[in-house]
Formats: structure tokens, C-alpha cells, sequence
């Protein structure tokens, strides 16, 4: 099963990198930094395929790195919002127009689609203990990403699968 999940997580992130490199609509093509901004989505799973069963005191280490991590990205597209930044290239681009955060991504509706990839993950590990602060802060960062991409469609997927996960789980 694990390995299902893993090689469905790696199929729909390679299926975005290939849409948005084929979209002719895409002001930037490079294949670098499509792959630096995947790269957390594809390699992560990959990873945990190599990793021994781990102890729940290393488990719980791991939640937190990754929960800091989220709360690092959710501060970055604060960031964006706040001051409208975003990075073209090699360069650092500023104006009123950036307001609509993107991360480290090529358009706001790619960080929005990365975000609905976490979502699940997040909240099924939040719902299974809910006394470990780190699913909190990983969740917080997670709901930052939706709200500072504002893709309302993307919002709207959240909220209905967690909807769905907790009416019928």
C-alpha cells in the first residue's frame, strides 16, 4: 500500500511539472527551477521508501523538522503578500503586482496544487494524534498556503476533502 500511495504522490507530480512546462502560457520554462520547487514533492516520498522502520521518538523528530519546514514556507509566502516579491530566474522582482504569493514556484496556482498534495497528509496525521503540536504548526502552514495562493478552487478541494475525511472516517 505504501508503495501505491508513493508511486500515485510521484505520477501527479510529474504529471504537474509536465503540464506546466508544456503550457504555453508559462512566462518561465525553466526546467530548473520547476525541478527545485517539485523536488521536496518527489524526492520526499522516494526517500521514505529507503528509510527503515523508524522508532516513534525518531517519527516524532521527523513531524517536527517537517512541521518547522511548513511554518519556514508559510512565512515566505507571507512574505510575498506583504511585500510582493517573487523570484524570476536568478533575480529578486518586487511590485504591488506579486501580492499573490507563489513560493519558490512559477505561478501561484503551482503552489496551491503542492499544497492540495500535503493536504491530506497533513490532516490524516492530525486527526490520528491530536496532542502533538508539530500536526498543528505542519496543518497551520498548510492552511497558509492555500490562503496566500488564493486559488479559491484549490481552497475549495481542501475543505471538501476534509469534509469528507472527517464525516466518514
Amino acid at each position: 500500500a505504501e508503495k501505491r500511495s508513493i508511486g500515485l504522490i510521484l505520477a501527479v507530480a510529474l504529471f504537474q511539472m509536465g503540464a506546466t512546462l508544456l503550457n504555453t502560457n508559462n512566462p518561465s520554462r525553466n526546467i530548473f527551477s520547476f525541478f527545485m520547487g517539485f523536488a521536496p514533492v518527489i524526492l520526499l516520498p522516494c526517500l521514505f521508501l529507503l528509510v527503515p522502520p523508524l522508532e516513534p521518538r525518531a517519527l516524532d523528530r521527523l513531524e517536527k523538522i517537517g512541521a518547522v519546514m511548513m511554518i519556514f514556507w508559510a512565512m515566505i509566502v507571507l512574505s510575498q503578500n506583504l511585500w510582493g516579491w517573487k523570484i524570476s530566474g536568478v533575480s529578486l522582482v518586487t511590485g504591488e503586482h506579486f501580492r499573490r504569493s507563489q513560493g519558490f514556484y512559477s505561478h501561484p496556482l503551482t503552489l496551491a496544487y503542492v499544497a492540495l498534495m500535503l493536504w491530506p497528509f497533513h490532516l490524516v496525521l492530525l486527526c490520528g494524534d491530536l496532542r502533538k503540536k508539530s500536526r498543528y504548526l505542519a496543518v497551520i502552514g498548510n492552511l497558509a498556503l492555500f490562503y496566500f495562493s488564493a486559488s479559491r478552487t484549490a481552497q475549495a478541494v481542501a475543505l471538501l476533502g476534509a469534509m469528507g475525511y472527517l464525516l466518514y472516517r
